[in-house]
């Protein structure tokens, strides 16, 4: 990716300018004692496995499992943040990571650590099922499984890195502990979130699709002779209910692209 250097500066600058660049945390703790702790939040992910990638479905999940085992037992401070390109960095062979699929705008590209979108997405899901604060986060440019998709509209989290990262910040009174593990056998993915301190409320999550977005110069009404798969605008939020009151945490309106089947 060109300028990836810069981007990565215009990034830490951000952070810096935004107040949590010395509050990014890499650091795990494997001797906590979950058990004893509360679970926040669990998210689950099938990993499907998909016939038109043949054996790269193997890399694929390589990837995954390898991208969980770098984040299982990261603990976050109070007010600590985590970035994913902290953890993931260049997903180069240098760090084991295999060539794997990635998509943009409806086209299949192979890349060292495609697949990681999967882990990103599990991450992104338990820590916004905890009611954490989530400081950046970017969407799938293209809804390419459509109803076959692996988690709902507006729940996905894509990674690329120097370009587009997931950072999720613990805004509650106690540390938290990320858990993930991928199973292999049963083509799983999982991640806990857990604390020193409960919830003490409830998590509500509403999804409004504010449109559908076709293609160029063609109408609801058109049966076109290509296939294709629909555009979304989506709007995501999330709530969070404690003592019968009810706050707004999370706001966030993204855009899928329409995009023409077989153009892969």
């Amino acid at each position: 990716m060109k300028y990836k250097k810069l981007r990565l500066a215009i990034d830490d600058f951000k952070c810096l300018f935004k107040g949590y660049y010395f509050r990014i945390s890499t650091k795990k703790n494997t001797q906590v004692n979950t058990d004893a702790w509360h679970l926040l939040s669990h998210a689950q992910l099938k990993i499907n496995w998909r016939p038109e990638l043949g054996e790269i479905n193997l890399n694929r999940i390589h990837n995954i499992n390898l991208g969980s085992e770098l984040l299982n037992n990261v603990c976050l401070e109070k007010g600590e943040v985590l970035s994913l390109r902290r953890f993931f960095k260049g997903t180069s062979e240098k760090l084991g990571f295999k060539s794997g699929p990635m998509f943009v705008d409806g086209k299949i590209s192979y890349v060292d650590g495609g697949g990681l979108c999967l882990v990103s997405t599990v991450l992104f899901d338990a820590a916004f099922k905890a009611n954490l604060e989530i400081l950046e986060k970017h969407n799938h440019s293209t809804d390419l499984w459509g109803d076959d998709r692996f988690i709902d509209l507006g729940r996905d989290a894509t990674y690329v890195h120097g370009l587009k990262d997931l950072k999720i910040r613990n805004n509650s009174t106690s540390p938290v502990i990320f858990k993930l593990i991928t199973d292999k056998k049963k083509l799983s993915l999982d991640c806990w979130v857990f604390s020193e301190k409960p919830l003490n409320g409830k998590v509500e999550i509403e999804k409004n699709i504010l449109r559908e977005i076709l293609l160029p110069n063609l109408s609801p009404q058109d049966k076109p002779d290509i296939d294709f798969r629909k555009g979304w605008d989506v709007e995501t939020s999330r709530y969070f209910i404690s003592d019968n009151n009810k706050t707004k945490t999370y706001l966030k309106k993204e855009i899928y692209k329409p995009f023409i089947l077989g153009s892969t």
